[in-house]
């Protein structure tokens, strides 16, 4: 049955493209009724309809776009020449499929603007490289990013104009702010090592993650060649309140007994008795817990105004903790969790202050380096 209905559908369909075209006409709608007769025109290159109405809606059309164009010539808008050039690359397309059309070509004389196309391309290149040399004559990062903005346009369309691909690069870096991380003020000599092994890790990942164009983050030793001096931003952190080593102990005895572990042989006189042999023990655990914490102040400053633009606070704590233990008695008599705290029975040697130090900063680099990455986003 569907089958059937086939052969009928396509020349209907042909006949409504041809009624739509007609009807477009009769709107004024030129363009679309230029679109939809060459549409049928591919289809059925001998329509006469169609070919009556191309004729018909070409010339106008083209009327239209020219007094469009003469209008947008005499507008004072810079960049007017991309709605021109986009006028003749329409205009341009109906010339190929008419070309490309046999009968489309014999029922109407169209023009290629392949020479006006050309001549507005170079109109638009030039209004966006003098409007990115404009901006960069201001010096200032808002005006250098949207310099670059018009050197990358050019670029997408012409790699070779002028000297866009200098003035790119000049207004990236113009556009960029750098940010320097200072050296991290410490609370004593004695952590030291583990600081700057803090701000090198901080800078490193920082640049690694670094998504943002328009921000480098550079230390005083920086592989940009930016001297630290001259940044934009110097973000200053300074770790104060480190209390290293808070110790506490606590012991815990456990009296232990299980009977029924085995048995014995009693004999009382003439009688001999079999009874369970009962077992205890006592078991000592220690556990000993130290305690460290820290501070860091975070603040970002603006080095044109020494303005103090934000200021953060980031808080680290750390507790170690150490188990050991002893029974005395029988070992029989023990549960099977009291050997957990007796795997050492001594206490174990403590860590260095620097290691206690090292894990309170843990979780202040972690802080860190989310606000910093957080706040210079799409910056």
């Amino acid at each position: 049955m569907a089958k059937s209905i086939i052969p009928y559908l396509f020349p209907l369909l042909l006949m409504l493209s041809c009624v739509t075209a007609e009807k477009a006409l009769d709107k004024g709608n030129h363009k679309d009724a230029v679109w939809k007769a060459l549409s049928k025109l591919k289809k059925k290159p001998n329509d006469a309809k169609s070919k009556k109405i191309l004729k018909a809606a070409y010339p106008l059309f083209i009327d239209d776009y020219e007094r469009e164009i003469t209008d947008l010539k005499q507008n004072r808008d810079p960049f007017r020449w991309e709605k021109i050039q986009g006028k003749y690359e329409t205009m341009e397309e109906a010339y190929t499929q008419i070309r490309a059309i046999n009968t489309a070509r014999r029922a109407v004389d169209a023009q290629s603007y392949s020479r006006e196309i050309y001549e507005a391309k170079e109109k638009v290149l030039e209004a966006r490289y003098n409007a990115g040399m404009d901006l960069l004559a201001g010096r200032d990062r808002e005006n250098a990013r949207k310099a670059y903005d018009h050197f990358e346009f050019i670029l997408k369309r012409q790699d070779t104009y002028k000297d866009t691909n200098i003035r790119l690069e000049e207004a990236r870096e113009m556009a960029t702010l750098f940010v320097g991380i200072a050296p991290i003020q410490i609370p004593s000599f004695r952590y030291e090592l583990n600081v700057l092994n803090f701000e090198a890790e901080l800078v490193e990942e920082l640049q690694r993650s670094n998504n943002e164009e328009f921000v480098q983050f550079v230390g005083p030793s920086n592989r940009y060649n930016i001297p630290f001096e001259e940044v934009d931003h110097i973000v200053e952190m300074r770790f104060y309140d480190f209390v290293m080593g808070n110790t506490q102990d606590r012991e815990q005895v456990f009296t232990r007994s299980k009977d029924n572990v085995a048995t014995q042989v009693v004999t009382v006189g003439d009688s001999t008795f079999t009874t369970p042999i009962i077992v205890e023990a006592e078991v000592h655990c220690f556990t000993r817990e130290i305690s460290s914490s820290g501070r860091m102040d975070l603040e970002i400053i603006s080095r044109d105004n020494q303005r103090r633009e934000e200021r953060e606070r980031f808080d680290g704590s750390h507790v170690y903790t150490a188990e050991w233990g002893y029974f005395t008695g029988d070992t029989r008599a023990l549960d099977n969790g009291d050997t957990a705290c007796m795997n050492q029975r001594n206490p174990p040697q403590q860590p260095r202050a620097e290691e206690l130090f090292t894990e309170v900063t843990i979780p202040i680099y972690d802080q860190t380096l989310d606000f910093l990455e957080r706040y210079y986003r799409n910056y």
